[in-house]
């Protein structure tokens, strides 16, 4: 494994672990526990190694797609990208299995391009911006 893939996988898994912490553990704290029935203990540890997971897949795929352009703007939108095919199809089939709402799997769906526009960031800011001039060989 490569040094830049190693950096990029822990960029993105604390851009992860933050945004969500402050997401599920802030912002919508109460909301979340209202709709979700959402234990008090829950395995803090198990969704931490989802993150990492998430965080490993997405530093392996980004060099995959990279263009030019600068990091940012190549980070956000494999976040978007990402954020979609990690968010959109699972929330919907989570809400034609179980119905309800639509609250709930919009607001997971917001999550999901939120945390992964900012993992995709730090990705892109670890991997650096393409140079779009030809290489002097």
């Amino acid at each position: 494994m490569n040094k830049k893939f190693l950096l990029a996988t822990a960029a993105a898994f604390v851009a992860l672990f933050i945004i969500n912490s402050i997401w599920f553990g802030f912002l919508f704290k109460d909301w979340y526990m209202e709709n979700m029935n959402a234990a008090s203990d829950e395995n803090i540890a198990m969704h931490a190694f989802a993150e990492l997971c998430y965080a490993l897949l997405l530093a392996w795929i980004y060099p995959l797609g990279y263009k030019t352009g600068s990091s940012m703007s190549q980070g956000i939108k494999f976040g978007v990208l990402m954020g979609l095919v990690y968010s959109l199809p699972v929330n919907l089939h989570h809400h034609a299995s179980m119905g309800g709402s639509w609250e709930i799997p919009c607001f997971f769906i917001a999550n999901g391009l939120i945390v992964s526009v900012a993992a995709g960031i730090a990705i892109a800011m670890v991997y650096g911006a393409k140079s779009s001039a030809p290489s002097a060989s």
